[in-house]
């Protein structure tokens, strides 16, 4: 026994020694929001949202107000807004963060500070518990450790959250897609790092950032008999979305060699999506084939992202190149 405890002393531990988040960010506007705004995904993760990777913006006019971000949650493109303070939470921006939600029609909203105050948790869970349908609102602390000189590190940590988010109105025939949508967030999260999303949603369909801008991987139910993963293009221009088809189709034979099988090229007609499939047959109902779909599905995705990431930053870098 002593000379264990000989050797647990002899163990040389650093010391963890908490900062004020000024000593990293020296300005909250001009290099705390830059940083936050390009590191959303640790935010997210803490409080099991998949904000968007691309569809992200700072400094949104709300008349004379500027927001500090606004980005959009992927799989339901509901709008997030953030109001992020380096210091304790006040009445300044605590009325910031109820002007936004109004004048973006924000539907998370997320107030990270250093502190908050008990009069704003208070306040923050009293707003939650009126509106179960949202706006739903976060609090967020930050603070920055170091160990002995190391470099500095931010932890996060959430002390206000909403007790259930859900999509309204819900149609009840979309029920029963969650559990199944929900196993495979957690396959895709847990087994793949594929998503930072901790939540489905009751409908028929699922998507997971590419990375790219309303460019998506996405899995739906198709009528009774059908499931898919899918490559969604969905940009809020038709012409834009008919040019990155083109742009991939042009190397389908390629793209079908590499994928290992052939897929489904729907340029959409008039529609103005367009996507790239793979299908099998499947029914939600069918509960006994669920684990096997969900294996079959995150094979897929993977696979999607593996061989469409190379070409779609390739149609990236030449649209800047163009502008």
């Amino acid at each position: 026994m002593s000379e264990a405890l000989n050797l647990t002393s002899s163990i040389n531990l650093g010391k963890l020694v908490v900062h004020n988040p000024r000593d990293v960010w020296a300005h909250e506007e001009h290099t705390f929001t830059p940083w936050l705004l390009d590191n959303l995904e640790l935010i997210g993760k803490e409080i099991g949202i998949d904000i968007d990777q691309v569809d992200r913006q700072r400094e949104v006019y709300v008349g004379n107000y500027m927001v500090d971000i606004v980005a959009k949650e992927v799989g339901t493109n509901r709008t997030i807004i953030i109001e992020n303070q380096l210091g304790n939470s006040d009445h300044d921006h605590f009325g910031k963060l109820l002007t936004y939600a109004g004048g973006l029609d924000g539907v998370i909203m997320i107030w990270v500070c250093n502190a908050l105050r008990e009069e704003h948790r208070r306040a923050l869970d009293w707003l939650n518990s009126k509106m179960p349908n949202g706006p739903w609102f976060f609090a967020i602390e930050v603070e920055t450790i170091r160990i002995d000189d190391s470099r500095p590190a931010v932890r996060f940590f959430p002390v206000v959250k909403p007790q259930n988010m859900v999509s309204t109105p819900i149609d009840p025939s979309e029920l029963r897609f969650k559990p199944f949508f929900q196993g495979l967030v957690d396959i895709m999260r847990e087994k793949h790092r594929f998503t930072n999303a901790r939540v489905a949603f009751e409908q028929r369909w699922h998507s997971f950032s590419s990375g790219y801008t309303d460019i998506k991987y996405s899995t739906v139910f198709v009528g009774n008999e059908l499931f898919r993963c899918e490559l969604y293009i969905g940009t809020n221009r038709n012409e834009a979305n008919k040019a990155i088809f083109d742009h991939l189709v042009s190397y389908k034979n390629e793209i079908e060699t590499k994928f290992g099988q052939v897929l489904e090229w729907d340029r959409g007609g008039e529609r103005s999506y367009c996507r790239i499939a793979v299908n099998t047959p499947g029914k939600i109902d069918d509960v006994g084939q669920h684990k096997s779909m969900q294996e079959w599905a995150a094979k897929h995705l993977v696979r999607l992202k593996e061989v469409f990431t190379p070409y779609l930053v390739e149609i990236v870098e030449e649209a800047r190149a163009r502008s």
